[in-house]
């Protein structure tokens, strides 16, 4: 496994849709507020569990806990996967 892997190279090559996605997922808006109105600093944990696990966010401390990837494609694939997933688990949660 890398320690190499860069979360900004991961965002980077995404499309401005998935970065509102990430954005929603990691802060609970598709957008952040201006320069001058926002300093909040997100925090990414590495945290050691299978690469199969999604990654985790907790919005309202703009944060976000990822397993260590061996690699980018796997990185980019599960933040998506943790993206488009994470309206079903919440509608589900807020349901029982």
């Amino acid at each position: 496994m890398s320690d190499d892997i860069c979360v900004a190279q991961v965002l980077e090559s995404f499309s401005q849709q998935e970065r509102g996605q990430f954005l929603r997922f990691v802060w609970g808006r598709s957008r952040l507020p201006t320069r001058d109105r926002f300093t909040a600093k997100m925090r990414i944990d590495s945290v050691s569990i299978s690469e199969q696990h999604l990654p985790r966010s907790h919005t309202c401390f703009f944060s976000l806990e990822l397993p260590k990837y061996n690699d980018e494609r796997t990185m980019r694939d599960k933040l998506l996967k943790g993206e488009l997933l994470r309206p079903c688990i919440v509608s589900i949660s807020a349901s029982c």
